[in-house]
């Protein structure tokens, strides 16, 4: 049985539900979802060997001490920005510099802020 590491929602949506059904199909194994609300957790979870799968780590030096990683399913990567309504668009790294960001302590988009825009 492989234990599978997912965001917790309390059932399977979109491509986690896909991927994790052609997975059981094609190697055959049952699966024992392990949700977690914190994306920190979940890494490290799986950096203990407490559980065997991912789905949506993005690929990082320090990640690669510990997950093997398949060939990405998603195209270029997308980060999005959510405003609020009547926000002005951001037309630059520039602009950015200049407004309040929130993103998940331990994603890939927090590391790589804090690496090359401390001042964010």
């Amino acid at each position: 049985m492989l234990r599978w590491s997912l965001w917790k929602t309390g059932y399977l949506k979109d491509f986690q539900s896909i991927t994790s059904n052609y997975l059981q199909k094609k190697v055959g194994l049952e699966l024992e979802f392990a949700p977690d609300d914190n994306f920190g957790n979940i890494l490290n979870r799986v950096r203990d060997r407490e559980n065997d799968v991912i789905l949506g780590a993005n690929i990082r030096p320090e990640r690669l001490e510990y997950l093997g990683f398949t060939k990405s399913y998603l195209s270029n990567n997308p980060w999005v920005l959510f405003a609020e309504s009547g926000t002005e668009n951001i037309n630059g790294i520039d602009e950015l510099k200049k407004i309040k960001l929130a993103t998940h302590k331990g994603y890939a988009q927090y590391t790589f802020l804090k690496e090359n825009y401390p001042e964010m």
